[in-house]
């Protein structure tokens, strides 16, 4: 992850969204679709997360920026925005979402805008697609519902990763 500048994040709490919804979209993002360069996930606060392609951020990589309100990030992402170079154009999907299907078992972040769909791979972007639209509500209420339940597994791990041994 990296900390977006003077953050008023609780970058703790947001952490362990951020780690949860690496691993979750790391899981389902086969590696020969993934893009050439790395890509970075952010927590940014809410409303930061359009900008960060006139920040710099995305100059030499992707960019999947999770926005969280300050102050509630233990509530979860309240946006996701995700930024990937084509053509040396930074093209940019403004409103997206975890998505969850469970036959077949497959995670991953959805565009509201289109079709698309975002994998991780080797720290590489992976684009999917076309997702389909079918109960597209319904996978993403059960999207954010599993990044809630690996964010708590991720908090559990991280506050004490010997805990239970």
């Amino acid at each position: 992850m990296v900390a977006y500048k003077n953050s008023p994040l609780n970058l703790e709490e947001a952490h362990n969204y951020v780690h949860a919804l690496a691993a979750m979209i790391a899981n389902s993002a086969p590696r020969e679709l993934s893009n050439p360069r790395e890509a970075a996930l952010v927590a940014v606060p809410h409303g930061k997360e359009l900008g960060l392609h006139e920040e710099g951020y995305t100059r030499e990589r992707d960019v999947i920026a999770i926005a969280f309100r300050p102050g509630h990030e233990s509530e979860g992402p309240t946006n996701i925005a995700v930024y990937e170079r084509l053509n040396n154009k930074v093209r940019i999907n403004p409103r997206c979402s975890p998505w969850y299907s469970q036959n077949p078992r497959l995670f991953m972040i959805a565009s509201h805008e289109d079709e698309t769909g975002y994998g991780y791979s080797d720290a590489r972007l992976v684009r999917f697609g076309p997702i389909p639209r079918h109960d597209f509500q319904l996978r993403l209420n059960q999207g954010e519902a599993e990044l809630h339940r690996a964010a708590k597994v991720a908090e559990d791990l991280l506050t004490n990763p010997f805990r239970g041994r």
